[in-house]
């Protein structure tokens, strides 16, 4: 799938945190005016770096990063992917006859700007000048934002009740809502001291008093309602992907409300979890269901198109 969000500067960070984890000698040539050509588009050495400039602006640690002989070239090369996707986007868009208004690039600005809480505007620019970023920059950056909200709208635009039954048929998870767990955790080093914690729990003592007492973790300070230490939340799902699959296993094997699992491992350490109530599945109506399904299949349908036009791309990298 081409896109799998939407937000372009969010899947640039996640994957700049990626090549973090990856020792690559790869050279630049940054003498290069040129860094690559889309469909007879250029992408210049300049506006790579300004991209960076801005990507630094989320990410303070892509500068250190950057000198890094090691990462340098990886780095700049997946942003470098990523602006060619943008440039993709934006003649995909383009050829449909779709365009961005200089009103709707600043309201997204300024959408952005809202996203920086209460700085002023001095220190915004302040802020700016300390990352050599021009406001311009900024803006362009965010125009590919811009294009694909236009892109799924328009292929929105002819969606039926009959297309999203047929994606709801095809695609069962939309037609439920997952069964959801309420849980508290307590993290430890040793499975030994689970242990330990676990008999103290069974004789009596308070599970939220043991979070705040021996948890490794900072939810230990997390409470949900009144002594619920270690607390997680109330609508998790329990095919979730946001915590580890064997820790999501030990949650699902726990039977009763109010129970305590035995020492869960994950590569995080060992777990004590403590489910708190099961919400069992729903099945949902259609009407329940459509808003979903149909962003989905809203966002399937441009990620499709969009898959093709960029298989069909004439692509030349420099870097």
């Amino acid at each position: 799938m081409f896109f799998r969000q939407k937000r372009v500067l969010t899947g640039v960070l996640a994957v700049l945190l990626l090549a973090m984890l990856v020792v690559a000698g790869c050279g630049g040539n940054s003498a290069a005016n040129t860094v690559a050509n889309v469909n007879g588009e250029e992408i210049t050495r300049a506006e790579l770096d300004a991209y960076m400039n801005v990507l630094a602006l989320f990410m303070p640690e892509l500068q250190q990063m950057l000198e890094s002989e090691e990462l340098r070239g990886m780095i700049e090369g997946e942003i470098l992917s990523v602006m060619v996707q943008n440039v993709v986007v934006e003649q995909a868009a383009k050829d449909l006859g779709l365009s961005v208004s200089d009103e709707e690039l600043q309201a997204e600005y300024e959408e952005f700007r809202a996203m920086m809480g209460g700085m002023s505007d001095e220190d915004f620019q302040e802020v700016l000048k300390e990352y050599d970023i021009n406001e311009e920059d900024l803006k362009q950056s965010l125009r590919a934002d811009v294009y694909v909200d236009k892109l799924e709208q328009h292929f929105a635009s002819d969606i039926t009740d009959e297309d999203i039954q047929a994606f709801i048929d095809e695609n069962p998870s939309f037609g439920r809502q997952p069964a959801t767990l309420e849980l508290s955790h307590i993290l430890f080093d040793e499975e030994e001291e689970a242990l330990e914690a676990r008999e103290r729990i069974l004789a009596g003592e308070d599970f939220g008093d043991l979070a705040v007492e021996l948890s490794q973790d900072p939810t230990a300070q997390n409470e949900g309602h009144p002594g619920y230490r270690g607390y997680l939340g109330d609508n998790i799902a329990e095919d979730t992907q946001d915590f580890w699959s064997d820790f999501m296993e030990g949650a699902n094997n726990i039977s009763e409300d109010g129970e305590v699992s035995p020492p869960v491992e994950t590569q995080g350490g060992w777990h004590l979890i403590k489910l708190h109530a099961r919400t069992p599945e729903v099945e949902l109506s259609f009407e329940e269901a459509r808003e979903d399904a149909f962003v989905a299949l809203s966002v399937d349908l441009m990620n499709q198109h969009l898959d093709g036009v960029f298989a069909a791309a004439e692509i030349e990298t420099t870097l």
